[in-house]
């Protein structure tokens, strides 16, 4: 790795740091106090920022990418290849989410009552969905489709940035999930399908299909 590489990566290790001993409790007893919408009601002047934070949550959902890829299969015949790599960069985060959040086991923030606890496999095969809360599947999903989008059609890279924090602010306010469990999803889902839309490796692959896919050709 490169000398920024590494900066970048020490970087993002110490803020994750502090998210786990610190900003993680912090935030989530803030917003408990404050804007708990399952315990109070959401105050008028949060009233639409908080329907537009759910609505992009919606973004983290698997059945709402369908129509985005109906209308690149329609819209964008000559790159039909595109749609699958965004299936793939979407399985591939899938699988790493549910990969590191077997191997954690961290206690959702409800549940922790806003302490780090982590216990590991043994806790995630027995505690079931409760355990499940690093890395934040819903963000990573919706990164994914965002970083991938951003690669295929840059001008869209403002909004599906948007998207993508929307969902994990979402799903913070819900107390679904801390704020390192949406910073590492995001970064996982982005990172894995950005690369494979950019990656020059498998540029080959995607025009591959391209050339299968397109409507004169099936």
């Amino acid at each position: 790795m490169t000398t920024r590489t590494l900066k970048t990566v020490a970087l993002f290790a110490a803020v994750l740091g502090v998210c786990f001993f610190w900003a993680d409790g912090a935030l989530y007893r803030f917003l408990h106090a404050n804007f708990n919408e399952t315990t109070r009601p959401v105050p008028e002047l949060l009233k639409l920022p908080h329907r537009l934070l759910r609505s992009a949550e919606d973004w983290g959902e698997n059945v709402f990418i369908v129509a985005v890829l109906f209308a690149m299969w329609r819209l964008d015949p000559r790159r039909r290849g595109r749609v699958v790599c965004l299936i793939a960069g979407a399985v591939l985060t899938s699988a790493a989410v549910e990969a590191v959040k077997r191997s954690t086991g961290r206690l959702r923030p409800d549940l922790a009552n806003g302490a780090t606890v982590f216990e590991g496999f043994k806790h995630s095969i027995d505690g079931g969905g409760e355990a499940h809360s690093f890395p934040s599947g819903h963000t990573a999903s919706a990164a994914a489709y965002s970083g991938a989008l951003a690669a295929i059609y840059p001008p869209l890279k403002p909004a599906m940035v948007l998207l993508a924090c929307g969902t994990g602010a979402s799903r913070i306010w819900k107390e679904r999930h801390f704020l390192s469990d949406c910073l590492v999803g995001g970064l996982l889902g982005w990172t894995i399908a950005a690369s494979l839309a950019r990656s020059r490796r498998w540029q080959a692959v995607w025009s591959w299909f391209d050339s299968r896919l397109e409507p004169n050709k099936s």
